[in-house]
């Protein structure tokens, strides 16, 4: 979890359960990892769509809990 904070900036960190890890990254932003993957690809995935503004730009959720993550 403090890999995260080091990576991207978070306004908060909540753990739902055993597979759901919510990361608010600003008032309308949220991505959702799961504790039981290796959070260093899931962190990655997510520096990888937040980098590029054309996928970002609508989003309000990031799910990269699955090998291809979910944007809505």
């Amino acid at each position: 979890i403090k890999i995260a904070e080091e990576l991207i900036k978070v306004k908060s960190i909540k753990l739902v359960d055993d597979n759901t890890l919510i990361l608010t990254i600003d008032d309308h932003l949220i991505a959702y990892l799961s504790p039981k993957k290796d959070e260093l690809v899931q962190l990655r995935t997510l520096q990888t769509i937040l980098a590029d503004d054309t996928i970002s730009k609508e989003v309000k959720t990031i799910d990269v809990r699955f090998s291809q993550p979910v944007l809505r």
